[in-house]
């Protein structure tokens, strides 16, 4: 899609993850958890739409992590495993989370989010690796 290879898609996913998981001194830099969240749900997003990539399918634009995986599931051969599908839980935090006054993100939800994303790029990443 575009001309951006696979792997242009896993680099923009692994620097959304990166800047996802920079959680020190939040407060002091005037950062909010839920933008970190964002970020995360952002590298989780790019991650799958890099596989989508993989196998020259051209993906829908949007944000919902659920409907990409079915894209993924239904047009190519990989096997989605049960831990990838919690990734789900991140699609809340492609909007939502850039606005005043949404619901606040506990730590717990964060490192949860943190453990998502990772996995989600790790295992994008081993399939475009095989391919």
């Amino acid at each position: 899609m575009d001309n951006f290879t696979a792997n242009d898609w896993l680099k923009r996913a692994k620097s959304n993850l990166n800047r996802g998981k920079e959680c020190h001194n939040l407060e002091e830099r005037e950062i909010f958890i839920e933008d970190l969240c964002f970020d995360l749900q952002q590298s989780t997003e790019k991650s799958l739409k890099a596989i989508l990539v993989n196998f020259d399918i051209t993906f829908p634009k949007i944000h919902d992590i659920a409907k990409l995986l079915k894209e993924i599931e239904k047009r190519t051969t990989v096997k989605i495993p049960e831990y990838i599908k919690d990734a789900t839980l991140l699609t809340p935090y492609a909007v939502k989370t850039r606005y005043p006054n949404w619901n606040l993100i506990s730590e717990g939800k964060y490192k949860q989010a943190v453990e998502i994303a990772e996995s989600v790029y790790n295992w994008a990443k081993k399939i475009i690796e095989e391919k």
